[in-house]
């Protein structure tokens, strides 16, 4: 090594130190603390406080004590936009609050990448999220959710026909879902005659059978009308299936039978709309 490159690493390990302790002072000072638990309120935006999860969390603190690199985060008006869970844990526990304030130009994304470092959402808490924000979409999949008494993703599979399992959990997340027809009465007729389908079956409603449903009604010969009277003296030959093809292949027997034209559903066509 030359004296010149000797010196600079010299240097840089008298800088070094100094740099890292600036650096401390500063995320030090940004760190707040305290007991004043009033000071704090909720986003209408944050998820239901999950009180298994808070318990977790009570464990963790006892063992661990309040972690400074994961402090909760508010923004100027003292709602919490990330650690909901510790602010509830910490405040039974009458532990301070450890908390840095911030000022995000979009709130929303920074709720939604907060939280898929802590407990992770599901479905369910983003629909909640975007519906909150005055999504109008995502008012209605809550309503129709809670009215028919059927999955987000199913209420999904119904009114856009979609049958690609995962991408209608990326939409949702991504708050980009909407109904393709808002009319009021079109996505409620489809869901009725679905779950009247399943009800004929004798099947519980789920994602698979919806999907499943989905699929052959594409196929240009098949009809509900067909489909129904077919279904309701061959109820025995209903029953749960474990994949889509299972029942995409049960719904081919059923439809086939006594049927001297006998249909085809083949699960790609169907898909790629080929038929």
């Amino acid at each position: 090594m030359s004296i010149y490159g000797a010196d600079s690493f010299v240097c840089l390990l008298i800088c070094l130190p100094l740099f890292f302790k600036k650096r401390t002072q500063v995320k030090e000072e940004e760190m707040q603390e305290t007991k004043e638990y009033d000071r704090f309120s909720f986003l209408t935006a944050n998820r239901p406080v999950d009180y298994n999860h808070v318990n977790k969390i009570k464990k963790s603190l006892q063992e661990y004590g309040f972690l400074d690199s994961q402090p909760i985060t508010v923004n100027n008006e003292m709602q919490i936009i990330d650690g909901q869970h510790r602010f509830v844990a910490c405040k039974e526990m009458g532990l301070p609050i450890k908390f840095v304030q911030v000022q995000p130009k979009r709130i929303d994304n920074i709720l939604v990448s907060l939280n898929t470092t802590q407990k992770k959402w599901n479905v369910m808490d983003y629909v909640a999220y975007y519906a909150q924000q005055g999504n109008s979409h995502y008012i209605r999949l809550l309503q129709l959710s809670k009215k028919y008494n059927i999955s987000i993703t199913c209420v999904c599979s119904i009114a856009g026909d979609s049958v690609q399992g995962g991408s209608d959990t990326d939409i949702i997340k991504a708050g980009k879902f909407q109904f393709e027809n808002c009319e009021v009465g079109i996505v409620e007729g489809k869901i009725e005659r679905a779950l009247a389908c399943c009800h004929y079956m004798g099947l519980k409603p789920s994602d698979r059978i919806i999907r499943s449903l989905i699929l052959v009604s594409r196929h240009p010969q098949f009809t509900w009308k067909e489909f129904i009277q077919k279904v309701e003296y061959q109820r025995d030959k209903c029953y749960k299936c474990s994949t889509t093809s299972g029942y995409i292949k049960m719904l081919e027997n059923i439809y086939n039978n006594k049927r001297r034209n006998k249909l085809v559903f083949d699960e790609e066509r169907l898909r790629n709309g080929n038929y």
